[in-house]
């Protein structure tokens, strides 16, 4: 298991403490900066992780999703006046 204390940059901050399993991981392609630790994308499968920090988390990934189709679509908007 892999004990994690997520650190999520949000307002309020938000810091979740949970366990999980590692499912699947693949290091960036892009360099590293010069003398940076190399990058990695990790997957993790939750497996113990309290119901009240599982929901400000899935709150969290929502908001950001939501404001991710904002840009999108603001950007689409965008290139089609430009045309």
């Amino acid at each position: 298991y892999l004990r994690m204390q997520l650190k999520v940059r949000s307002m309020p901050p938000l810091e979740i403490e949970c366990m999980g399993v590692v499912v699947r991981c693949q290091r960036y392609e892009q360099a590293p900066e010069e003398g940076g630790p190399e990058r990695y994308a990790v997957g993790v499968q939750f497996t113990h992780i309290h119901q009240a920090e599982r929901e400000r988390l899935i709150h969290y990934l929502f908001k950001m999703q939501r404001q991710l189709l904002r840009d999108r679509k603001a950007a689409r908007e965008s290139m089609s006046a430009t045309r």
